[in-house]
C-alpha cells in the first residue's frame, strides 16, 4: 500500500513539473531602425538592432537554448542569405543585426528549455530609408521681397512625412510649413528637420541660399568689372574681369529652377567654361567672392548646336 501511495506521489510530481515547463518566448517589439539621411552627421541608434526581450525566454527550467532563424533570401546571382549571414549569432539570447538585406525583415526565434518545452515568437524590423537629393537652390532678391522655398532634400521612403522644421527661423512665417515663405533681411541658407510617421528623423545641411540686395545699397555685381561672352553661347563661355586675377572668387551656373548646375573656381583672370553638358535654356551666371557675395551676374542662353 505504502508502495502504490509512493508511486502516485511521483507521478503527480511529475505533472506539476510538467505543468510548470510553459515557457514564453520574447523576440521583441516590432520597431523600425531609423537610418541617418546622407550628410547627416546624428549617429544611429543601433540598441534597435538589437533582437530579444529582456529576458528572451521566461516560465520554462532554465537552462535555454536559443535558435534565430529567417527565410532564407536567394539572390539573383543564386547566393542565399540566411540568418547566421545577417545575425552576428544566432544561438544567443539577444543576437544583433549586423546588416540589411531587404527593407523588412522578420526574425523567428526558438526556444527550448531544459525538459524539452519548446516555445516561439518572431519579431519584424523595418529599415527607415530616405530620399536624398543632392541639388542646392540659389534666390536673389531686395529687400523686403518674399520667396517660398522649394520642398526638402531628403523624405521617408518607407514612410509619410510626419513634420518638418526649417532653420534658421530669420525672416520665415511658418518654420513647421512644408512649403515655407521666407523674407530675409541678410544673405542666408536655411536647413530642414523632417521627422516621419515612424518617428525617424534626419537633418540635412544647408541648401537653400538666398542673397539679398538691400534697396538703399548700389548694385555692386552689376559693375562693368566683368565680361561675360559669346551670348548666346553653344560649347562655352568665357567669364573675364578687368581687375585681373582673383583666387578668391568662384562662379555659379544657375539652371531655371535655381539649381547650382556648375561651381568654378576663378583661377585666372579669365576662365573658359564648359557648357556642353548642360541642356540648351536660360542659365543665370553669378560670380561671387570668398564670402559668397555676388560680385556680377548675367543671364546667358545656352543655344543647340
Amino acid at each position: 500500500m505504502k508502495k502504490s501511495i509512493l508511486i502516485l506521489f511521483l507521478f503527480v510530481e511529475a505533472i506539476g513539473v510538467k505543468a510548470q515547463t510553459g515557457c514564453t518566448a520574447d523576440a521583441g517589439g516590432d520597431r523600425v531602425f531609423c537610418l541617418p539621411a546622407f550628410g547627416d552627421s546624428t549617429p544611429p541608434d543601433t540598441s534597435q538592432l538589437t533582437l530579444g526581450g529582456f529576458p528572451a525566454a521566461s516560465g520554462g527550467i532554465e537552462p535555454y537554448t536559443y535558435t534565430w532563424t529567417m527565410t532564407p533570401i536567394t539572390l539573383e546571382k543564386g547566393q542565399v542569405i540566411s540568418a547566421a549571414d545577417i545575425l552576428d549569432d544566432t544561438t544567443a539570447a539577444n543576437p544583433l543585426v549586423t546588416f540589411f538585406q531587404r527593407d523588412v525583415q522578420t526574425f523567428f526565434l526558438t526556444v527550448r528549455d531544459s525538459t524539452g518545452a519548446v516555445c516561439r515568437d518572431t519579431v519584424t524590423i523595418k529599415q527607415n530609408i530616405w530620399n536624398v537629393s543632392l541639388a542646392e537652390y540659389d534666390y536673389f532678391i531686395e529687400e523686403g521681397e518674399t520667396i517660398t522655398l522649394k520642398e526638402p532634400n531628403f523624405s521617408p521612403k518607407s514612410g509619410e512625412i510626419d513634420s518638418v522644421l526649417w532653420r534658421p527661423h530669420h525672416g520665415m512665417i511658418d518654420s513647421t510649413s512644408l512649403l515655407p515663405i521666407v523674407s530675409p533681411t541678410k544673405n542666408i541658407g536655411y536647413y530642414v528637420t523632417i521627422w516621419d510617421d515612424s518617428g525617424c528623423r534626419a537633418t540635412g545641411n544647408a541648401f537653400q541660399h538666398v542673397t539679398v540686395y538691400p534697396l538703399s545699397a548700389p548694385n555692386k555685381y552689376n559693375k562693368k568689372e566683368f565680361d561675360i561672352y559669346p551670348n548666346p553661347a553653344r560649347d562655352f563661355i568665357r567669364v573675364e574681369q578687368s581687375f585681373g586675377q582673383n583666387p578668391k572668387t568662384f562662379i555659379q551656373l544657375i539652371d531655371l529652377r535655381g539649381q547650382t548646375v556648375k561651381r568654378v573656381p576663378y583661377s585666372n583672370a579669365s576662365v573658359q567654361i564648359d557648357l556642353s553638358d548642360l541642356a540648351p535654356g536660360v542659365y543665370l551666371v553669378v560670380v561671387r567672392d570668398h564670402g559668397g557675395n555676388t560680385l556680377h551676374q548675367k543671364t546667358i542662353v545656352r543655344q543647340r548646336r
